[in-house]
């Protein structure tokens, strides 16, 4: 089982990024960006097999169409260094049959993401040359079920102190969109201490490559992803 792909960034303004961009380019979609007038479309984009919204069961169906979500969500952001959407790239394991990909892909997202009350727009590209990987977009708040959105949340810090991950690093951890349900981002927790723990087993058996999602979990154990995540 090889160790996958992991890359984790924050869409940002300040970058001159656009989430209306991110979400055309990984689903292949003419896409129009509100915020800066212009038509989002990458005609290159040829590989895409699948793509997906899912919301949590208190969203308005109308948040499944990527222009009204993305335009919303970047409507929300008023400054010019904004954080737009969070961006996950994953590779998929090629031993995994094509036609489980999409179920693999969306077990994932449903479990640690849309399960806390944040909207995940997935894609996964296949060119057939072997590097199968999905594209995954977060919104950076959550929504109430009128359609608002809620306030960003500040962020809350914990790792165990005899864990590996400290060091330079001491008192930091790895606990993101903190908050409570009256009015704040849920929390979305990749633990050092608990990356084991917290793997479904369900995904792990029914996609036949014990050990995916758990990886992926315990990637949480490298800086890099410390930094762009908590950043």
């Amino acid at each position: 089982m090889p160790c996958p792909h992991c890359k984790i960034t924050i869409i940002k303004r300040s970058n001159n990024e656009s989430a209306v961009s991110a979400a055309a380019y990984q689903s292949g979609e003419k896409l129009f960006s509100e915020y800066d007038q212009e038509q989002k479309y990458y005609p290159y984009k040829t590989e895409v097999t699948h793509k997906e919204i899912l919301l949590p069961p208190h969203v308005p169906a109308e948040y499944a169409d990527q222009n009204t979500l993305w335009n919303s969500a970047e409507a929300q952001e008023k400054q010019w260094n904004s954080q737009l959407a969070r961006r996950f790239v994953l590779a998929i394991p090629r031993e995994i049959p094509p036609e489980q990909y999409t179920d693999l892909i969306r077990d994932y997202c449903r479990d640690f993401f849309v399960s806390k009350g944040i909207i995940a727009d997935f894609a996964i590209h296949d060119k057939g040359d072997g590097n199968p990987h999905a594209h995954i977009l977060l919104t950076m708040r959550a929504m109430d079920e009128k359609g608002k959105w809620l306030p960003k949340c500040r962020k809350i810090y914990d790792i165990p102190s005899d864990h590996a991950c400290v060091g330079k690093r001491r008192n930091r951890n790895l606990s993101v969109w903190s908050g409570t349900a009256s009015g704040c981002c849920p929390t979305i927790t990749i633990s050092c201490a608990a990356g084991r723990k917290n793997t479904p087993p369900n995904s792990q058996m029914k996609h036949g490559i014990p050990g995916f999602i758990e990886a992926l979990q315990n990637m949480s154990r490298l800086e890099y992803l410390m930094d762009v995540l908590l950043s």
